[in-house]
């Protein structure tokens, strides 16, 4: 099933805080050779047209302040398997 959506989803909305640092976010793809910068950040919709952090560059940063859920599935779609359940307080 597929879902239509528009450009007002969460992740698109201009986040509450603005004064943002991606720390943390930057030592994790360096560790997997994936090179992510400022120039990126438009491409992510990390921010928007204005130039203002996005609610996804919030949920990103070092000081999101939400606690973010993970559970990574292995094994066939009739019998999954949780591999592994971790809670991140925004530690990638």
């Amino acid at each position: 099933m597929s879902k239509v959506t528009d450009e007002s989803s969460y992740e698109n909305e201009f986040s509450p805080i603005q004064e943002l640092t991606f720390i943390q976010e930057q030592k994790e793809f360096v560790i997997r050779g994936v090179s992510l910068g400022e120039d990126h950040f438009k491409l992510l919709r990390m921010v928007n047209e204005e130039e203002q952090y996005t609610n996804l560059a919030l949920l990103l940063s070092d000081q999101c302040p939400h606690k973010i859920s993970m559970t990574i599935l292995g094994g066939e779609i009739e019998n999954e398997v949780i591999e592994k359940k971790r809670n991140y307080r925004l530690t990638f």
